[in-house]
C-alpha cells in the first residue's frame, strides 16, 4: 500500500491563515502618535532630535521659527486647538476628562496636521482620554497658518 503523504496545500493554507491572523492583530501606530512624555522616552523617542527637525511655531524676537512675526496668530491658533479639544470632549459622552491642566508638546507636519502629541502631568486614564480627543480632533483639524516645514509648539493646556 502507498502511504499517504501530507498534502502541501493543507499545510500552506494553515501557514497562510496563521500569517493573516498575525498581520491583522499587529498594532499599527496610531496617527497622530499620542503619548505621555514618560512613555515616549520608554519607546526611545528622541524629543530633542525631533525639536531640531520640527522648528518652533513662534519664538519671540527670532526668525528661526515657522511663523516669525506672527505671535498673535500662533497664540490664536493654539487657543483654537484647545477649543477644538473641548468640543471633542463635549461631543463624546465616553470621555470624562474635565478641569485638567497639563503640559503638551505638539509636532505638526508642514500642512498643519498633528503628527505627534506628547503630554505630561496626567494620570494614565486621563492621558488615554486626552489622546482619544486628540485622535478625534486630528481627523479634520489643520493648523490654520501655512508653513514651509514641519513645526512644533509646546505649552500648558487647560481643559475645563
Amino acid at each position: 500500500m502507498l502511504k499517504e503523504q501530507p498534502r502541501p496545500t493543507r499545510l500552506m493554507c494553515v501557514i497562510f491563515a496563521v500569517s493573516l491572523i498575525a498581520v491583522a492583530s499587529a498594532e499599527e501606530p496610531e496617527t497622530p502618535r499620542c503619548l505621555s512624555m514618560e512613555a515616549a522616552t520608554e519607546k526611545n523617542f528622541d524629543l530633542d532630535a525631533m525639536r531640531q527637525e520640527y522648528v518652533p511655531a513662534f519664538v519671540i524676537g527670532s526668525d528661526d521659527c515657522a511663523f516669525p512675526d506672527k505671535g498673535r496668530e500662533v497664540a490664536e491658533a493654539l487657543r483654537d486647538v484647545q477649543l477644538n479639544l473641548l468640543q471633542s470632549l463635549a461631543d463624546d459622552p465616553q470621555v470624562t476628562v474635565n478641569d485638567l491642566t497639563f503640559f503638551s508638546l505638539v509636532f505638526f507636519d508642514k500642512d498643519g496636521a498633528i503628527q505627534y502629541f506628547f503630554h505630561r502631568g496626567l494620570e494614565p486614564e486621563q492621558g488615554n482620554q486626552v489622546c482619544k480627543m486628540v485622535r478625534n480632533l486630528s481627523k479634520d483639524y489643520r493648523f490654520p497658518l501655512s508653513a514651509t516645514r514641519p513645526f512644533s509648539q509646546c505649552g500648558t493646556v487647560r481643559l475645563q
